[in-house]
């Protein structure tokens, strides 16, 4: 597996590729997660966020198992952009891309 993660003040960005979840991109909200001490109404829109409690908002990944929707490469590539600077991991996704 390969695993990127990059951190933006309160945003965590997981990407990365491995055999069954293909590509992937995970983002949390630090301000999102629940907090166990409170318990209290804006705990319950956080949950209605990620069930888990972890702040994740968006999960999606190009292979046939994974967390979220499934999507194509092209779809990835998209998502990608909007949240990645590093261009090394473009260029990992682009390469498949092309090799298709």
């Amino acid at each position: 597996m390969v695993r990127h993660e990059y951190q933006e003040g309160s945003i965590r960005i997981a990407v990365g590729h491995d055999e069954n979840t293909g590509y992937f991109i995970s983002v949390y909200d630090k301000r999102l997660e629940v907090n166990v001490e409170t318990h209290d109404d804006f705990d319950v829109l956080r949950y209605d966020v990620a069930r888990d409690g972890t702040g994740c908002y968006l999960n999606a990944h190009t292979g046939s198992h994974g967390f979220g929707k499934q999507i194509s490469l092209g779809a990835m590539e998209k998502i990608w952009r909007l949240y990645i600077i590093d261009q090394s991991a473009m260029d990992l996704l682009r390469e498949n891309l092309t090799s298709l």
